[in-house]
């Protein structure tokens, strides 16, 4: 470029100047980072080394806490199951798996049965009174709801509500509970007897 009084300045694009001084600079930048990544790398590796420690120290306070003896006289024994408890829970298991294949035996006969019906045990394992227990299905399908109430509250077939006398129980009894309640009975005996329009 020429200048005024014949003067001329040339301008170049890279000077060998510059250029050392970038390369200073950017000398120094990676310097200050590599310093920077030592001191976190340094930092870290303290980190994990304490880490390290404490794991340890809870690997062995564990272990000191599984060898330690415990005190006996603060442990109550009566919280454990003895033998007899045992023995006696199992006694109870198996007369209640009896008392289930003899209601099933007895399901079965009335199922398949055309006149007798064999009573059943209830809930306590204990049979009606012979009195009570029509015998035929065809005395089943006559009950008075006097011998109906009573027998569906021996088989707990319905709520009992004690407060009220029995008399006073059948009585409330409508129409439609006494229908429900014989083929409740029904049902529960393994007969194939219903009243009313059943759904099976």
């Amino acid at each position: 470029m020429k200048l005024n009084g014949g003067f001329s300045l040339e301008l170049t694009t890279h000077s060998p100047k510059i250029d050392r001084i970038m390369g200073e600079v950017t000398l120094e930048q990676l310097n200050e980072q590599v310093q920077a990544l030592t001191h976190l790398c340094q930092k870290q590796s303290k980190i994990i080394a304490s880490t390290g420690q404490q794991l340890l120290e809870l690997q062995k306070q564990r272990l000191k806490e599984i060898d330690t003896t415990p005190d006996l006289s603060k442990i109550d024994f009566d919280d454990f199951v003895t033998n007899d408890d045992l023995v006696g829970l199992v006694a109870e298991l198996q007369g209640q798996l009896e008392q289930l294949d003899e209601r099933l035996i007895r399901r079965t006969f009335n199922s398949s049965s055309k006149t007798i019906i064999a009573p059943l045990i209830n809930q306590d394992g204990e049979l009606p009174e012979k009195l009570l227990f029509p015998a035929t299905i065809s005395e089943l399908e006559s009950i008075e709801k006097f011998a109906l109430v009573l027998l569906a509250e021996f088989y707990d077939l319905t709520l009992i509500d004690e407060t009220i006398p029995f008399d006073k129980r059948v009585e409330a009894v409508t129409d439609e509970k006494e229908i429900d309640l014989f083929n409740l009975l029904a049902q529960y005996l393994g007969l194939g007897v219903r009243r009313g329009s059943p759904e099976w």
